[in-house]
C-alpha cells in the first residue's frame, strides 16, 4: 500500500517536473530568437529605449510560440503539453501573482427586469428597502424582497407589478397566482440566472486563455469566485467579467457575399506590408526582423507575402456563413486586419468567432470566423428572452447531442416569419458574442419548437440548454471583492515560503534524530514520506498551494512529529516496565492509538470548519492542514512500524533516546492540581487585561473585515511610514493607515475613502490620488500607467485588495460562526468519546482561555510590534488552528487519565490526574518544542505577509501547552469532583 501510494504521488508530481522542463526549453528557444534579432544589422539603428521593448516583446512572443507549437503534441506518456500543464502544482495568487475576483449578481436588477413596464410606488419602496437591508442582512435577496413587500404593501398582490410572462417557471393559473407562488418563481429565476452567469463566466475565462483558472459558484449568496493566476490584464478582466451576456439569433451573410471585401482587406494588408519594407526605416526593419525570427510573415514565404489575410484564413466553401478557419494564434491578427482596414464592409456586417475549435479542422486549434448580419441596425433578429424551455435530445441517426427548444407565443410567431425568410440560408445562434452554431434553415418552422445541432458534446449541450432556459441574461454582475498580486511580490513569496519550509523541515529532522537516535531516523523517513504523500495528494486533487498553505505545510510537519512522540514515549514506558523490545514496540503502538486518533480527529474537524468558512489563501491553508493530518497519521503509524519490523527481523537494535535525553522529565511528581489556584489567578488576570483591551484599544481590522481598499506600494528608495502617511492624508483629506510591509522601501496603505463606491471609476480615481501623493518619493519618475501597472512593473502598486462593506460584514459573521462552531463540535466530540460533559467542558474552557489570550495579543500589540497584526481571514485561521492544536494536548492528557482510572480504579481522582499529567509531560513539552521550532522558522524566514500569522501561532502553542496542563485539566477535575460530591450527597439522602 505504501509503495503504491508513493508511486502514485511521484507520478502526479512528475507533471510539474515535465512542465518545468518544457518551459525551460521554451525559454532557451526565446533566448536564441532574441540573440538572432540582436545580430540583425537593422537592430543597431533602434533607439536604446525601444530596444528593451522590442527584445521583451520578442522574448515573450517566442516563448509563447514555442509553447503553442507543443500544446497539442505528446510530451509525456501520451499527455500533451496542455494536459501536463493542467496537472502541475497549482500555485495560488500570493505565490504566482494574478487576480482574485468575487462577483455578485445584481438580483435587484433581475426583479426589475421581471416587472411590468409601469410599477407601483410600493414595488419601488420594497426594492429600496431590500437593497438597504442586504448590506447587513445576509439572507438571500429574494427573501429580503418578499419581507420588504409584506411590510410596505401588506395584502397587496405582487402580480400587479411582476409580469408572469417574463418568468421561465410554470404556474397553473396565472390569474390566481399568490405572492408565495411568485416569490418561488423569482427564486427559480435567480437560481437559473446564477447557473447561467457561472457558465458565461467560465466560458469567458476559458477563452481568455488563463492557465489553471479556478471558478466557483456560491449559489446561496448569488456570487461567483474567480481566481486567475498569472493574469496580466486586470482591467480587461474587470470588463470581461462584468459585461452582461445574452443569447441571440442572427441572420448571416455567405462567404461569396463577403469575399470581395475580404479580397480588398487582403490587398490593403499586402500594400501596408510592402510600404513598410519600401520605407526601409530602422524601426520598420527591426519589426520585420522580429517577425522573421518568429516565423511570421517570413520573406521567403511567397503566399504569406502576397496573401497576408488568406494565408491565415482557410475557406470552407462558398455558400456557408463561415468565412474560414483561423489558427487560434492568428485570431487577433485576422481581427486586426478586418477592423483596421478602410474597406467599406456592409454596415450590417458583424464578424464573430465560434465558441470552440472547429470540427472541420484536423487538429482542435482552429476557430471559425462567421459573418453575421445585423437586422435594422439593432443586431440580432431575435433574443433568447422568448424561450420558455429547452432540453437535451439525441439524434436518432448520428447519435449526437442536440438541443430542443420551445418559445412563447410572441417568439413562435416571430420565429415562423424569420425562418420563412431564411429558407436556404443559415441562422447563427450566438451566446456572449460567440457563435454556437449556424444551422441551415430548410423550411418554415411553426409552433415555436426547434432543434439546435452543432457537433455538441454532452456537457456542451447541457450548458446550451441551461443558457436557453435562462434566456437573455439581463442580470448584471459587479465586483464586490478583488485582489491583485504582482508577479514580483509572488516570486518573493515563493522564495520566502520555500526557504522557511526547507529550514523548518531540516530543523525538525535534526531535532527528532538527536532526541530519539535510531528511532528518530525512522521518524525522519516517515516525515519524508509524509511530504511526498502530501504534495502528491494536493496535486491529484487540484488543491491550490498558497503562502498560508506553505505555513500549513510546515505546521503539519511539526504536528506530524506528535504522533511519533506519543508512540515513542509509550514504547519507552513499556521498556522501563521490563518488556522485551518487540513486545514493547507492539504494546507501545497499541496503547498510543486512541490518543493519536482522538487528537488528530479534533484538529481535522477544525480544519474542515476553516475550509468551509474561509476563503482564498485561508482555504488553501485549511486544505493543506486537513490533507496533512491524514497523511501524517498514515506515515506515523504505518511507515515507522514497517521500518521497525524490518529492523527487528534483521536482529538490529533500536534505541529510543540518547544519553542527553534519556531521563528528560522522567519520574516527575509535580502536584499540578495543588497549584490550580495560582494558575486560575494568573490566567484570570491575563484574560481580564485582554478583555479590557478589547473595549478600550480595540483592534486593527484588516480590509477583509472592515471593507475598503488596500495597496502595497514598492518604492525605489527607502521611505518612512510617517512621511507616506502625511502625504496620503494631504491628498485624501482623511486618515489613511500606513504600515511598513517588508523592507523600508515597501508600504501597505489602507483607505476607506469612498468605501461604499466600488465602481471602476472610483478605483481609478483612488489610484490617481495615490500617484499624486506618492509620486514624489520615487527617485526615478514614473507615469501614472507605470505606477498602477500592478502586474508589469517591479515598483509602484505591486498588490491591491478591495472588499465591499457588505462582504466585510459577512466575513465577520462567518468568522464568529466558525469559532463558535469549532468549540461546539469539539465539546460534543470529547463529551461523547470520554462519556461525560465535564470532560468536554474542561477541554473547551481551555480553548476559550487560549482564544481570549490570542485575540488579546492582537489587540494589545497591534501597532507596537514591527509586523502586521490585523484582524482578518488569516487571524481567524490562526485562532482555529490553535483551537485544533490545543485540544490535541488536552485529549492526550484526558486519554491517559481515562487509562489510569481503568488501571487503578481505587485511586483518588487527584492522584490519578496528577499521575497522568506527569506521565504525559515529556510528550507535551517535546511536541510543543518541535512545533515552536517550526513556527519560529516561519516567522523569521517566511515573509512579511505571514509573519504576524506565524507569531500568533507560536504564541498559541505556548499558551495552549500551558492551558492544557494548568486550565483545562484542573477545570475538568473540579467539575468531576463537584459531580461526584453531588452523587455522594444524593446517595446519602437515599
Amino acid at each position: 500500500m505504501a509503495i503504491l501510494i508513493a508511486l502514485a504521488c511521484l507520478f502526479q508530481l512528475s507533471f510539474t517536473l515535465v512542465t518545468a522542463l518544457q518551459e525551460k526549453k521554451a525559454a532557451k528557444y526565446a533566448d536564441q530568437v532574441v540573440s538572432s534579432v540582436q545580430q540583425e544589422p537593422s537592430f543597431s539603428a533602434v533607439s536604446d529605449m525601444d530596444k528593451a521593448f522590442y527584445l521583451d516583446s520578442v522574448r515573450t512572443a517566442a516563448n509563447n510560440t514555442y509553447l503553442d507549437s507543443i500544446s497539442t503534441e505528446n510530451v509525456y506518456f501520451g499527455y500533451t503539453y496542455k494536459n501536463v500543464k493542467e496537472k502541475e502544482i497549482n500555485l495560488g495568487l500570493d505565490l504566482k501573482g494574478g487576480m482574485n475576483v468575487m462577483l455578485q449578481l445584481d438580483l435587484a436588477e433581475l426583479i426589475r427586469n421581471c416587472a411590468r413596464e409601469k410599477t407601483t410606488d410600493q414595488f419601488k419602496q420594497a426594492l429600496a428597502l431590500a437593497s438597504e437591508r442586504a448590506a447587513t442582512d445576509h439572507t438571500d435577496y429574494i427573501t429580503l424582497f418578499a419581507q420588504a413587500w409584506d411590510e410596505v404593501a401588506p395584502g397587496q398582490r405582487l402580480s400587479f407589478d411582476i409580469d408572469l410572462d417574463k418568468l421561465n417557471g410554470e404556474i397553473k393559473n396565472k390569474s390566481r397566482a399568490t405572492n408565495e407562488d411568485i416569490i418561488d418563481l423569482l427564486k427559480q429565476e435567480a437560481a437559473s440566472a446564477i447557473d447561467n452567469s457561472y457558465n458565461v463566466v467560465e466560458r469567458r475565462i476559458n477563452q481568455f486563455g488563463v492557465s489553471q483558472p479556478n471558478i466557483q459558484k456560491i449559489a446561496s449568496t448569488g456570487r461567483i469566485l474567480v481566481e486567475l493566476p498569472g493574469v496580466k490584464e486586470p482591467e480587461r478582466v474587470r470588463k470581461l467579467l462584468q459585461g452582461t451576456a445574452s443569447l441571440e439569433f442572427w441572420h448571416t451573410y455567405t462567404y461569396n457575399e463577403i469575399l470581395p471585401y475580404l479580397q480588398e482587406v487582403n490587398d490593403a494588408e499586402r500594400e501596408r506590408i510592402s510600404s513598410l519594407k519600401a520605407e526601409g526605416e530602422a524601426q520598420g526593419a527591426a519589426v520585420d526582423s522580429i517577425a522573421a525570427a518568429l516565423g511570421q510573415n517570413a520573406s521567403n514565404d511567397a503566399f504569406a507575402e502576397s496573401s497576408p489575410l488568406f494565408s491565415k484564413l482557410q475557406s470552407l466553401g462558398s455558400n456557408t456563413a463561415c468565412l474560414g478557419l483561423v489558427h487560434y494564434r492568428d485570431t487577433a491578427e485576422v481581427g486586426r486586419m478586418i477592423r483596421e482596414s478602410r474597406v467599406a464592409f456592409p454596415n450590417d456586417f458583424v464578424p464573430a468567432w465560434s465558441f470552440k475549435p472547429s470540427q472541420y479542422a484536423s487538429t482542435p486549434v482552429y476557430y471559425e470566423l462567421v459573418a453575421l448580419k445585423s437586422t435594422a441596425g439593432k443586431g440580432a433578429v431575435l433574443d433568447g428572452g422568448v424561450i420558455t424551455s429547452a432540453r437535451v435530445n439525441y439524434n436518432q441517426i448520428s447519435g449526437s447531442a442536440e438541443v430542443s427548444m420551445t418559445m412563447n407565443s410572441t417568439g413562435s410567431a416571430r420565429w415562423e416569419v424569420i425562418t420563412e425568410q431564411s429558407i436556404g440560408r443559415q441562422i447563427a445562434i450566438v451566446m456572449d458574442g460567440s457563435v454556437y452554431s449556424y444551422p441551415n434553415v430548410q423550411n418554415k418552422i411553426s409552433g415555436g419548437s426547434s432543434q439546435i445541432t452543432g457537433n455538441f458534446t454532452q456537457e456542451e449541450a447541457d450548458d446550451l440548454a441551461t443558457v436557453l432556459k435562462s434566456g437573455k441574461l439581463n442580470t448584471p454582475a459587479r465586483i464586490v471583492q478583488e485582489q491583485v498580486v504582482g508577479p514580483s511580490l509572488g516570486s518573493a513569496s515563493i522564495r520566502a515560503g520555500m526557504l522557511s519550509f526547507l529550514i523548518a523541515f531540516c530543523l525538525v529532522l535534526l531535532y527528532i534524530l538527536i532526541w530519539y537516535r535510531k528511532a528518530g531516523l525512522a521518524a525522519d523517513i516517515a516525515l519524508l514520506c509524509n511530504v511526498l504523500f502530501l504534495f502528491g495528494t494536493l496535486v491529484s486533487f487540484g488543491a491550490v498551494l498558497t503562502l498560508p498553505g506553505i505555513a500549513g505545510l510546515v505546521l503539519t510537519m511539526g504536528m506530524a512529529v506528535d504522533a511519533n512522540v506519543i508512540i515513542y514515549e509509550r514504547i519507552k514506558e513499556e521498556l522501563r516496565a521490563g518488556k522485551a523490545l518487540r513486545l514493547a514496540i507492539s504494546d507501545g503502538y497499541k496503547n498510543a492509538y486512541s490518543a493519536i486518533i482522538d487528537g488528530q480527529v479534533t484538529t481535522f474537524l477544525t480544519g474542515v470548519i476553516l475550509y468551509i468558512f474561509g476563503s482564498g489563501s485561508v482555504k488553501g491553508f485549511a486544505a493543506v492542514l486537513v490533507i496533512g493530518i491524514i497523511t501524517s497519521v498514515f506515515t506515523s503509524i504505518f511507515i515507522t512500524r514497517l521500518i521497525f519490523e524490518g529492523w527487528l527481523k534483521r536482529g538490529k537494535d533500536i534505541t529510543f533516546d540518547s544519553p542527553a535525553t534519556r531521563n528528560f522529565l522522567q519520574n516527575t511528581k509535580i502536584d499540578f492540581i495543588g497549584k490550580k489556584k495560582i494558575s486560575y489567578i494568573v490566567s484570570g488576570v491575563l484574560c481580564l487585561i485582554c478583555i479590557v483591551s478589547f473595549f478600550t484599544k480595540g483592534f486593527s481590522l484588516g480590509v477583509d473585515f472592515s471593507g475598503g481598499r488596500t495597496y502595497v506600494v514598492r518604492f525605489d528608495t527607502p521611505v518612512t511610514a510617517e512621511e507616506v502617511r502625511a502625504a496620503t492624508i494631504d491628498e485624501f483629506g482623511e486618515s489613511a493607515e500606513v504600515k511598513q510591509f517588508g523592507g523600508a522601501s515597501q508600504m501597505r496603505i489602507t483607505t476607506k475613502y469612498k468605501v461604499d463606491d466600488q465602481t471602476q471609476e472610483t478605483d481609478k480615481e483612488i489610484e490617481g490620488m495615490l500617484y499624486n501623493a506618492l509620486g514624489k518619493f520615487f527617485a526615478t519618475p514614473m507615469t501614472l500607467d507605470q505606477f498602477t501597472s500592478t502586474l508589469e512593473n517591479p515598483n509602484g502598486i505591486v498588490s491591491s485588495d478591495r472588499v465591499d462593506a457588505s462582504i466585510a460584514s459577512e466575513m465577520q459573521r462567518d468568522a464568529v460562526i466558525a469559532v463558535i462552531l469549532a468549540l461546539i463540535v469539539i465539546f460534543a466530540y470529547i463529551a461523547i468519546r470520554f462519556k461525560g460533559w465535564t470532560w468536554g467542558l474542561g477541554g473547551v474552557s481551555s480553548l476559550v482561555h487560549n482564544t481570549i489570550i490570542l485575540v488579546g495579543f492582537y489587540s494589545l500589540f497591534s501597532g507596537i510590534l514591527p509586523f502586521t497584526l490585523d484582524v482578518d481571514q488569516q487571524f481567524i485561521a490562526a485562532v482555529l488552528t490553535i483551537i485544533g492544536y490545543s485540544i490535541n494536548d488536552n485529549v492526550v492528557i484526558f486519554d491517559r487519565i481515562r487509562e489510569h482510572r481503568m488501571l487503578y480504579p481505587k485511586r483518588e481522582l487527584k492522584e490519578t490526574v496528577n499521575g497522568a499529567l506527569n506521565a504525559t509531560l515529556s510528550r507535551t513539552v517535546n511536541t510543543s518544542l518541535t512545533t515552536l521550532v517550526v513556527l519560529i522558522a516561519i516567522a523569521i524566514f517566511g515573509g512579511e505577509s505571514i509573519r504576524g500569522f506565524s507569531v500568533a501561532l507560536a504564541l498559541g502553542v505556548i499558551v495552549g501547552t500551558y492551558a492544557s496542563i494548568f486550565i483545562g485539566t484542573p477545570i475538568m477535575y473540579d467539575l468531576n469532583q463537584k459531580r461526584l460530591a453531588k452523587q455522594a450527597a444524593a446517595a446519602t439522602k437515599k
